[in-house]
């Protein structure tokens, strides 16, 4: 474990590394997706719970913790683990992948931005690690959930919808071309589903992020 400019990342990660400290030379705030972030909480009415779903080491969780009441992290790889509490000690950190189903699967970490993690391909049902559904953890009071899953955000909303059907929350997704589940689903196949399916509408698109508020 590492710490730049004041963020624990792991040893061997040198994207976020590089990423701070350009920000750092700029004399911007070493900050992770600011403006995404910003962009969410103008539709924000009420701070109760944040969730926070692919939550690495805490780069939205941190921040998220200063407004919420509570954040709840979902991050299933026990390499990040010690690494989120230290940079957000009062999120709640549950150490499971999120999709839709109760099942297990595999991730795979590339070697050097430890923020590419994604689940292997057809391994639900053959792999190591724990996957539930959202659903399965009755949050209530969710006002805010983003979801970072490196293409895996279709199944992980399909999993998702009590929830967000019952609190109503602001939804930040991830939908960046993804070269295998595109194949099975699309690119925009979630923002599609919080459209068309659960009565979304589209707040704002930063970059790759889309900000999804309910009708």
């Amino acid at each position: 474990m590492k710490i730049v400019h004041g963020w624990h990342l792991p040893d061997y990660d040198t994207h976020f590394e590089a990423y701070f400290e350009a920000l750092h030379q700029a004399g911007k705030p070493c900050e992770y997706q600011q403006q995404q972030r910003e962009a969410a909480l103008a539709f924000v009415k009420k701070q109760r719970v944040a969730v926070d779903i692919g939550c690495h080491v805490g780069l939205w969780s941190r921040p998220l913790a200063a407004i919420f009441q509570q954040v709840v992290g979902f991050e299933p790889l026990a390499l990040f683990h010690q690494c989120y509490k230290l940079n957000a000690p009062t999120a709640r950190l549950e150490p499971y992948a999120l999709g839709d189903s109760d099942d297990v699967v595999d991730i795979v970490l590339p070697n050097n931005n430890t923020g590419m993690a994604h689940v292997v391909p057809d391994s639900e049902g053959s792999g190591s690690l724990r996957m539930y559904r959202l659903d399965d953890f009755q949050l209530v009071n969710v006002d805010l959930i983003k979801i970072d899953c490196e293409g895996y955000e279709y199944p992980i909303l399909l999993g998702a919808s009590d929830t967000i059907n019952s609190s109503r929350p602001v939804v930040v997704v991830e939908q960046k071309p993804h070269a295998y589940f595109e194949k099975y689903w699309g690119q925009y196949a979630a923002m599609e589903y919080m459209l068309d399916v659960l009565n979304y509408k589209i707040g704002k698109r930063v970059i790759d992020d889309w900000v999804l508020v309910p009708q």
